[in-house]
């Protein structure tokens, strides 16, 4: 967009109430000073490399790239959907036995600790993080059970289904994920997390891709 004038008008000034659960409500006010005018630009291949600093070399390009991020973008949408749809189902249709409080704790603080490097990051403190997010300790453990109870159908389907994890799974998995983790060494990442407990990811994952694919 380019600017072609500024146009000052008297102050525009909008009141109103956000509502939160038809309860709580944040009262805002929002003043504009100033409008500014723009022009658009016409989108061609002569301009198109500008536009996009170089990253598109025709019009054409740059709609097949924003095409296939939409597209990878619903489909992803839609895997999380029917993801939630099957573990209600399943969760609702299974009988598990007494959850540990032990492992409860440990996936809650695993949360916790999540929510804290946010908070953190925000320059916020923890408490006040959840508050803005409007999660409550019970919504956190709610939501620990369900993990847990989630993790518990995934390996039993992996178990049920006959699932298995080649060397070649493995060492694609390491490969793909371990500089995203900070190493620069796939070993390395092996030694720091365990083989075990990445085994365990890719029986999850599997188990997941597998749901998936009944649908």
């Amino acid at each position: 967009m380019q600017r072609i004038n500024d146009s000052i008008a008297a102050p525009l000034v909008y009141s109103g109430s956000i509502y939160w659960n038809n309860n709580d409500y944040i009262y805002c006010q929002i003043e504009l000073d100033s409008i500014q005018l723009y022009k658009k630009f016409d989108i061609s291949d002569s301009n198109i490399e500008k536009l996009t600093e170089n990253m598109y070399e025709t019009v054409d390009d740059y709609r097949k790239s924003v095409y296939e991020i939409l597209l990878n973008r619903e489909e992803s949408s839609y895997e999380d959907r029917t993801l939630v749809s099957i573990f209600d189902y399943l969760i609702d249709n299974s009988v598990f036995n007494s959850i540990p409080n032990s492992l409860i704790d440990e996936y809650i603080q695993g949360t916790v600790n999540v929510y804290k490097a946010y908070a953190e990051h925000n320059n916020m403190s923890y408490e006040e993080y959840i508050k803005n997010m409007r999660y409550t300790e019970e919504d956190i453990k709610n939501a620990a059970k369900r993990k847990i109870k989630e993790n518990y159908i995934l390996y039993e389907v992996f178990r049920q289904e006959n699932l298995q994890i080649s060397s070649d799974d493995f060492h694609d998995y390491v490969n793909g994920i371990y500089v995203s983790y900070g190493f620069d060494d796939p070993n390395k990442f092996v030694d720091e997390y365990g083989k075990q407990q990445i085994e365990n990811n890719l029986k999850r994952i599997k188990a997941t891709e597998y749901l998936l694919s009944q649908v």
